[in-house]
């Protein structure tokens, strides 16, 4: 009952494909979007992998600083900058 009730759009795949004389633009616009799309995401994964690459640079850059660098308290860093007296400048 309810394949009765569908109409085909075009009689034949012909038909479909032509699209009234239109097919060629239809066509080159469908095709123009796919392969915009399709490229948006190429450059989407890399940029991704990229800037995935980039933060594992700098986590391995500061793993290797943070290794040279003697480990410091604050507080008595703090203590220390207070108690010195300040430059005088003549």
């Amino acid at each position: 009952m309810i394949m009765s009730m569908i109409n085909p759009a075009f009689d034949s795949w012909q038909a479909f494909w032509r699209m009234g004389h239109h097919g060629p633009y239809v066509w080159a616009a469908w095709g123009a979007s796919v392969l915009l799309i399709l490229l948006l995401i190429w450059w989407m994964r890399r940029q991704r992998q990229h800037l995935l690459r980039q933060f594992q640079q700098q986590q391995r850059l500061r793993q290797r600083t943070a290794k040279d660098r003697p480990i410091s308290n604050p507080v008595t860093a703090e203590a220390t900058a207070a108690a010195s007296p300040p430059d005088e400048a003549s």
